[in-house]
């Protein structure tokens, strides 16, 4: 699942607290890669950003910045390169239980 905007630092960005909530773990791996990749592209202002990630229910969970590139950024470069793994190991337990 993937969610987008509400990651910043104003007072009504509220989606990583909201969604975070929600993980039964956190993926803190994912918004350290997003930020040093992000800085590649927007410099010092990545410090800014709350992207976040984690399991909830069995199923990984990407909260994303709003923006079009950051979108691009994290899903081309993370998100679709991982997921098949990811997913693998958030469920690799219901596998191990039949």
């Amino acid at each position: 699942m993937v969610t987008t905007g509400g990651t910043g630092a104003t007072v009504d960005d509220v989606t990583p607290d909201a969604v975070s909530e929600r993980f039964d773990r956190d993926l803190p791996g994912f918004g350290e890669l997003f930020r040093d990749l992000s800085y590649e592209e927007i410099g010092p202002r990545t410090i800014a950003s709350r992207a976040t990630g984690g399991i909830a229910r069995d199923t990984p969970v990407f909260v994303l910045p709003g923006s079009t590139n950051a979108v691009e950024l994290a899903t081309e470069e993370i998100i679709l390169p991982e997921a098949p793994h990811l997913v693998g190991l958030a469920t690799r337990h219901l596998v191990a239980e039949n």
